[in-house]
């Protein structure tokens, strides 16, 4: 979507129907590398998105907690191999 001007403020049309026309600090950024893409920020508000990460979230909690930990997991081992992961255990 193109970025229209409404009373001198920028701002973009929502890619969800009910949502409509926001100011740009509603928007996400949107880079490739570092450098803006299209018209530099993403379709959906940052409302949009969030609704639809929790809807998603909600949809199969389990198996989001498990990439969840374990992105955890490779992070903690990144920083310190002494630690143990919680989902690795030894039983």
């Amino acid at each position: 979507m193109a970025i229209v001007y409404q009373n001198d403020t920028a701002g973009k049309i929502c890619a969800n129907p009910d949502c409509g026309w926001k100011p740009l600090t509603e928007f996400h950024r949107r880079r490739l590398l570092g450098i803006s893409v299209g018209d530099g920020y993403k379709a959906r508000c940052k409302d949009c998105l969030n609704a639809q990460d929790r809807a998603k979230w909600a949809s199969d909690p389990e198996t989001h907690r498990q990439k969840a930990t374990r992105s955890c997991c490779k992070k903690t081992r990144s920083y310190s191999r002494t630690k143990t992961c919680p989902s690795k255990s030894t039983s």
